[in-house]
């Protein structure tokens, strides 16, 4: 047997884990960088299975000269899967990619390299972080096709990461087995800043703000300049072509033509932008009869969609149901995320002239602070997000569409299942409530940190309840990262011992 593991974007030092694995066979890895290899032997590299990088990868020559039949195993994907594929895969890939046939091919490309992988290196079991761009996602539905075993992570505190034995149990954890030890946790109603958000001062030196002005400008000329190139590059091809001076493949041709969708994306999302501040409305709800509800937008596409139902990728239907559900009279509140300007586009290209057409629906400042917010409204509608967390430790009930890691607190309720709010309004619950619960948790939390680790402001920025709410220093960061695959690897080991039957 041999064992794969995936999960992390950022470098990892990968001796504690064959220390550990080794024993039962060789180990295989997943990593997401820019060389043009798929797999060199050792390693299998998510980077070069994106459609922006197929053409050097070299996964079409893996795929394709694959000896044995995959056809029964795409046929079953193809029926459960391909909608929500097609989804993740424009989360990394939206310029480069053309119409159906093109989602069809990479589709296709997509499950015989994955099905060649895992049945030419006989992977029995494998470690994987929440599947969000395509090929990730193809890997976990062509090793369940095969019968092979995963645990899904999930990172959403410092120091500790949930373990499931299906992605579809995040949340309920029903497939966590309690394996680790109790952290008592003691939960506070002060908001504090969301997990995984970089600690940073709002203070910025000229320098720094010398810098950005260049960076604006810099992207300005670039924006202007890029159809230009573009054309070029095109009625290049095109002269090529005539001239039958040299033939270009399909992905080159959809590269360029797909150029154009991509930057008109900016301008949709610098329209949509627009269309939004126009419908804002500064002024917070006056105490009164009806019913205020409180609804955050996610971000879109974000990863932790992956583990929801894909009905809401579109969250106008969020909307909806809330307004169907709900007494006449209520109001309901829209906050987008402050970061919308991560938003593909297209997300949100007819979300606000929508919401300008309904009654009772208001939209709030996106940069206003949570903090501020949350004692004006009845209750609060999120997909997933840590808005949620943050709103029944301030005991306000909570509608969730998708599958947060909180799913099983006090004061959740899933949306799928509500039929109307009175429930909702007569539930009570105390911080000591969902301290037990949380507690409770922590026996089905490995030790570590598996996803996101420094980039960007990973999970070691974040201040939470296993960091006494406190930033670490950069002085433990470092201390803390030096042991960190280590106490993973423990982890892993700790899951795979308890969870996988060696014949």
């Amino acid at each position: 047997m041999s064992i794969f593991i995936y999960h992390t974007n950022d470098s990892f030092n990968k001796k504690p884990y064959d220390k550990i694995f080794l024993k039962y066979g060789p180990v295989y890895y997943g990593v997401h960088n820019k060389n043009n290899f798929f797999f060199d032997g050792s390693y299998l590299n998510y980077g070069a299975a994106l459609p922006s990088n197929i053409k050097t990868g070299g996964i079409i020559e893996y795929a394709e000269t694959y000896g044995k039949n995959s056809e029964e195993i795409y046929k079953k994907i193809r029926k459960d899967f391909y909608e929500k594929y097609c989804y993740f895969l424009t989360r990394f890939n939206g310029p480069y990619l053309g119409g159906v046939f093109d989602y069809l091919y990479y589709f296709r490309i997509h499950v015989r390299a994955a099905t060649r992988f895992l049945d030419e290196n006989n992977i029995k079991f494998m470690f994987l972080g929440p599947p969000s761009g395509g090929f990730d996602n193809i890997m976990v539905q062509v090793a369940d096709k095969m019968g092979i075993d995963y645990i899904g992570l999930l990172q959403n505190h410092n120091k500790k990461f949930f373990w499931v034995k299906r992605f579809d149990d995040i949340g309920t954890f029903s497939t966590s087995l309690p394996i680790f030890n109790t952290q008592n946790i003691k939960v506070k109603g002060k908001i504090y800043k969301p997990f995984y958000v970089p600690v940073t001062t709002e203070a910025v030196s000229k320098k720094k703000f010398f810098k950005l002005k260049i960076k604006i400008f810099i992207e300005l000329l670039k924006d202007m300049t890029r159809p230009f190139y573009y054309s070029i590059r095109l009625f290049t091809m095109l002269l090529q072509h005539n001239l039958n001076l040299k033939i270009n493949s399909p992905v080159n041709w959809l590269y360029i033509g797909n150029k154009s969708r991509g930057l008109s994306q900016k301008y949709i999302q610098k329209t949509s932008s627009i269309l939004r501040k126009s419908l804002e409305n500064d002024i917070l709800p006056e105490k009164s009869k009806s019913i205020k509800i409180l609804f955050y937008l996610k971000i879109q596409p974000e990863a932790t969609e992956a583990l929801s139902n894909i009905l809401y990728n579109d969250q106008l239907l969020i909307i909806d149901k809330l307004q169907n559900i709900s007494p006449l009279g209520t109001k309901i509140y829209i906050k987008e995320h402050p970061t919308d300007e991560y938003n593909d586009p297209m997300a949100r290209a007819n979300f606000w002239n929508s919401i300008s057409k309904k009654k009772n629906i208001f939209v709030l400042p996106s940069k206003k602070k949570t903090e501020n917010q949350l004692e004006h409204f009845d209750i609060v509608a999120t997909l997933d997000g840590a808005i949620g967390w943050e709103a029944i430790r301030n005991l306000k009930p909570v509608i969730v569409f998708g599958k947060p890691w909180y799913l099983s607190m006090p004061g959740i309720f899933d949306g799928h299942k509500i039929k109307s709010l009175d429930n909702i309004l007569e539930k009570k619950w105390t911080l000591e409530d969902i301290s037990k619960c949380f507690s409770s948790l922590t026996k089905k939390m490995g030790d570590g940190i598996v996803i996101h680790l420094t980039k960007k402001g990973g999970y070691i920025e974040a201040s939470d309840e296993f960091t006494n709410f406190q930033p670490l220093t950069e002085q433990e960061k470092k201390i803390y990262m030096s042991n960190n695959d280590k106490v993973v690897a423990e982890s892993f080991y700790k899951i795979f011992s308890n969870t996988y039957k060696l014949y």
